[in-house]
């Protein structure tokens, strides 16, 4: 998989955490309390596609990727339960489209996460939502999920494809008498057909009561990494094996992390772009100091 929207991940406050495969953007309660938390699980291999990821709170986070045609902007959200105060409601609602009008309109937009929300097949909803749905009804939070849709012109992708009941529910309660589809994947209308398929994977060990729901998107990710090695690979190394042009290297790396030293830091500067600006800056410096490759000329044979 290549992008995982997390809910629940219970950790407090904002940031990164590398591992094997992926790299985990994460945002929590401001006051270090283990609870809630959403977050992206973005795996290594696209790393370099992230243009964006803001932290909204323990219940909403955003990241925008890089796409080859075009940019694609998701929100992971996990909402309120069913038995919530309305105000509480309320707030996440207007949050949520708050949220969701900062995002670039000419991205692909996508919202998904646990809503807990039961969406029914009312007509009243069309056409935010399909005739699939596992619930003939919506609860409480169905209505507002449907309501969000319908006005900001989103459609509940998750009602939309056939299939088995099995293959429909996403949670089961502890005793295991009831399972209800109660997250949810939602996209702009304008990019719908992008979204090929949606299905719950029932044998994914999440180690909570949801399973994972597999969403296909017809759309691709632009991969950088490739052509940045191949500009990197320009730069002719060979000429710091003399010992006057990798004194002048040295002394102007020094100079440039002398500079950045005496700039204010930020607060909440994270170790991403902590590392990029020290990638950028050596890079730049042998650019500078040891020049291009020369292209070897072919041979042209007579």
């Amino acid at each position: 998989m290549d992008v995982v929207a997390l809910q629940e991940t219970r950790w407090p406050l904002a940031g990164t955490i590398s591992t094997k495969k992926y790299i985990i953007y994460y945002s929590g309660r401001k006051d270090n309390r283990y609870y809630g938390g959403v977050g992206f699980a973005v795996n290594k291999r696209i790393a370099e596609s992230v243009i964006h990821f803001e932290a909204k709170d323990d219940r909403m986070c955003s990241i925008r990727l890089r796409g080859k045609f075009k940019n694609i902007s998701l929100v992971s959200f996990y909402a309120p339960t069913e038995d919530a105060e309305d105000e509480e409601k309320d707030s996440f609602y207007e949050l949520l489209e708050e949220q969701v009008d900062k995002l670039p309109s000419y991205d692909m937009k996508i919202v998904l996460g646990d809503a807990n929300a039961k969406v029914g097949r009312e007509d009243i909803f069309q056409p935010a939502i399909g005739k699939e749905s596992l619930h003939q009804d919506s609860n409480d939070n169905g209505t507002r999920l449907a309501s969000f849709a319908l006005a900001n012109s989103f459609k509940i992708s998750s009602t939309m494809f056939p299939r088995k009941d099995i293959h429909k529910y996403t949670w089961t309660s502890p005793n295991g008498a009831t399972r209800n589809q109660i997250d949810h994947v939602l996209v702009d209308q304008r990019h719908k057909s992008s979204i090929t398929d949606i299905r719950s994977v029932r044998g994914a060990e999440c180690g909570t009561d949801h399973v994972l729901v597999l969403v296909k998107i017809a759309q691709r990710i632009a991969i950088q990494k490739r052509k940045e090695e191949k500009c990197n690979a320009n730069i002719d190394t060979g000429k710091l094996k003399d010992i006057r042009v990798a004194k002048e290297f040295e002394m102007k790396v020094e100079n440039r992390f002398q500079a950045l030293q005496e700039l204010p830091m930020e607060e909440e500067e994270d170790v991403d772009k902590k590392w990029n600006d020290f990638k950028e800056n050596i890079l730049e410096t042998a650019r500078e100091v040891c020049g291009k490759n020369k292209k070897k000329q072919q041979k042209t044979l007579v």
